[in-house]
């Protein structure tokens, strides 16, 4: 069942809103089950240039488990969520501790079923041999860690109107999204270092460039 949403007292639309919302940033990973098929393999009385071939890697109920539960995920922030544009969940500050323990919810629910589908991994893997036999590719699948790594959920508030307004409605929450944005600066600094770094080097004028202050720029 939807949360009912609160009634919201918008004066000043942009502004109000802004106020008295925060968007919600969903990142679902997930294992990728399909691969292209050459068509060299496939013999069929047509135009190859015509034809595009997949395979299935795995047959697996535990990972359909996780996709559902995904597409249970989106629903929920989908009917919970004010209407705006598609793929963007606008949130009422007066759900967001509803919502985000929901979503911590979900979240260890979804951590069971990965770990359901681990478990299955090895066997997953000789069942595909078996079934897909000249199609199979031994390099389609990772080890079981990689794989691993390969599910992920993680969600981050985002704020246009007052910052602090989310230490307002729950201290733990502003903490919680304080270390995510530190913890995304602190990537993207070391990602732009990365692409500038070669720059830097490559070009004497430039040589006094000093990456070290790159954070402090980007933070202000």
């Amino acid at each position: 069942m939807a949360t009912a949403l609160p009634i919201l007292d918008i004066q000043e639309p942009g502004a109000d809103l802004a106020r008295n919302t925060v968007f919600i940033k969903l990142h679902l990973g997930l294992l990728g089950n399909s691969r292209k098929v050459s068509s060299s393999q496939v013999e069929v009385d047509a135009d190859k240039a015509l034809i595009r071939v997949s395979k299935n890697l795995l047959d697996s109920p535990e990972l359909q488990a996780i996709r559902s539960l995904d597409g249970d995920i989106r629903r929920y922030l989908y009917d919970t969520c004010l209407p705006f544009d598609v793929g963007i969940h606008l949130l009422p500050l007066g759900l967001i501790e509803a919502v985000d323990e929901r979503l911590r919810e979900f979240k260890a629910q979804r951590d069971e079923l990965v770990e359901a589908f681990l478990l299955a991994y090895p066997r997953l893997c000789q069942e595909a041999a078996v079934r897909l036999r000249t199609l199979h590719n031994p390099a389609d699948y990772q080890p079981v860690e990689e794989v691993r790594s390969c599910f992920s959920l993680s969600w981050q508030y985002i704020s246009y109107g007052v910052p602090a307004q989310l230490g307002e409605i729950s201290a733990r929450i502003f903490e919680t999204e304080r270390e995510k944005a530190a913890d995304a600066m602190s990537q993207a600094c070391d990602e732009i270092q990365q692409v500038m770094l070669p720059l830097a080097t490559s070009f004497g004028p430039f040589r006094r460039f000093n990456l070290a202050h790159l954070g402090t720029l980007l933070v202000g």
